[in-house]
């Protein structure tokens, strides 16, 4: 009986010391923070404490291992990243396109350029001859290819050697696909056109010819190739010089279905 009495008396003991000694901790704690509270904040600071702040005036890389430090980057990957062997998956489409198909062209248009009078329609008969007394100054043709044919536009000018006598060559200057090398005879100078359209994709042609026992060639020449298989041309002799065509000349391209064209020009000159 009388030692618990002992123990119980022990530890009320206990217990005030410990409640006694937290209201003097606190008591302390209030007291440093009031303390700390005032210290003047202009009071000078120790010996050295200045050289350690102020350290890095007197450094002059200081500003460099800053930036350098702040920007640096750790360095990229170089682990190479390889693509997947495995096969696409069933679902998904092939890395390649296939190509769509290119489009057709629209039905060929059976109408004629404007610009100039057209003799004949595309695949129509070709006939044209200068008045009399006239021969042909001026030639013009276009070439569509979706037609494979030609349209003619002709032009013509006065000479007195297209006056007396006047004729149509007999048959055809060329046969189908083959060449044409034609000159009027007896000095003369053309002065007609007639030509048809075959099965083959080619022309035959006619010419009219007029001449002058007063008259004769002179200064003749034979113009450059007038155009490529395909391409369009346009031919004027020089008139004020008494220049007048007196021949043709062309050859087939069975691959365009095209003839190629030259043209042979002379003066009329008296006798």
């Amino acid at each position: 009986m009388i030692r618990g009495t002992t123990l119980l008396a022990m530890a009320v003991v206990l217990g005030l010391a410990c409640v006694f000694g937290k209201g003097t901790d606190t008591k302390k704690g209030q007291e440093s923070t009031h303390i700390l509270l005032n210290i003047d904040p202009n009071v000078a600071d120790g010996p050295g404490d200045k050289e350690k702040k102020d350290g890095h005036v007197n450094d002059p890389y200081w500003g460099h291992r800053s930036r350098k430090s702040r920007y640096r980057r750790p360095y990229p990957s170089r682990r190479r990243s390889y693509p997947s062997r495995r096969p696409y998956p069933s679902h998904t489409k092939p890395p390649y396109h296939t190509h769509k198909p290119y489009p057709t062209q629209g039905p060929c248009s059976s109408s004629r350029p404007a610009g100039a009078t057209w003799v004949n329609e595309w695949h129509g008969k070709l006939f044209f001859e200068c008045l009399r007394g006239q021969s042909l100054t001026h030639i013009k043709s276009d070439f569509r290819d979706c037609q494979k044919d030609r349209i003619w536009a002709f032009g013509c000018g006065y000479n007195e050697a297209s006056k007396e006598s006047c004729h149509w060559t007999h048959g055809y200057a060329n046969q189908e696909k083959e060449g044409i090398f034609f000159n009027c005879p007896n000095h003369g100078f053309i002065s007609g056109f007639d030509s048809i359209y075959t099965s083959s994709g080619d022309r035959q042609y006619k010419f009219k010819c007029c001449n002058d026992e007063r008259f004769d060639h002179g200064n003749c020449r034979q113009s450059h190739h007038l155009n490529s298989a395909g391409k369009n041309f346009n031919f004027t002799v020089d008139r004020d010089r008494r220049f007048y065509i007196t021949g043709i000349s062309s050859c087939f391209d069975s691959e365009i279905k095209d003839r190629v064209w030259k043209i042979d020009f002379c003066r009329s000159v008296p006798e």
